[in-house]
């Protein structure tokens, strides 16, 4: 290992050059102004690298803060979606419970249309109206029916969608009905 000692050695030759080079006058403003543009641009280069990465963090701040608020995004339409489901289902659900007694009323008022010999195995309310299922005597108790749900305010008109017999011996017939509610 090499070691300096400044009181008895010499300087090294760059230095020693260094030191005893003179300039001319003429020189030493351009050499000045060398130096001075010099120093000025190491600052700026400086200055310029330290913004820029204080730029680099501010980005990177601001991209996790966009991918946490992204997710927080997400989260929210899938609970906006989840609300709009359940809000759906609410109003359905108060319609049916609203319905209720309304429904009853006018399945009781079929069933009250139906004549003697005509009995009613099934009422069912649709979407479009009401479907009755049942059995009668004969076919003049089935035409009575078919009258009083015709003269019922309440219905507009009926289909018949089966009437089948019943058995080989007797009159009696089985019968489907659909009515359509006035408008």
């Amino acid at each position: 290992m090499t070691g300096f000692d400044f009181l008895h050695d010499t300087l090294p030759e760059g230095v020693e050059w260094l030191r005893n080079a003179r300039l001319p006058r003429s020189l030493r403003a351009v050499a000045t102004a060398a130096v001075a543009l010099l120093g000025t641009a190491l600052l700026g280069s400086w200055l310029e690298s330290s913004r820029l990465s204080e730029a680099v963090a501010v980005d990177a701040r601001a991209q996790a803060r966009f991918e946490a608020s992204s997710a927080a995004v997400a989260a929210l339409k899938v609970q906006a979606r989840d609300l709009d489901k359940l809000l759906k289902q609410d109003r359905r659900l108060r319609a049916i419970r609203l319905s209720g007694p309304l429904l009853a009323e006018r399945l009781a008022t079929l069933g009250n249309l139906a004549p003697r010999h005509v009995w009613l195995t099934s009422m069912e309310a649709g979407e479009s109206g009401y479907r009755i299922a049942g059995g009668a005597a004969d076919l003049g108790a089935l035409t009575r029916l078919l009258a009083n749900l015709s003269a019922d305010r309440r219905t507009d008109a009926q289909r018949i969608v089966r009437i089948t017999r019943a058995g080989t011996q007797d009159r009696a017939l089985s019968f489907d009905v659909e009515t359509l509610p006035a408008r």
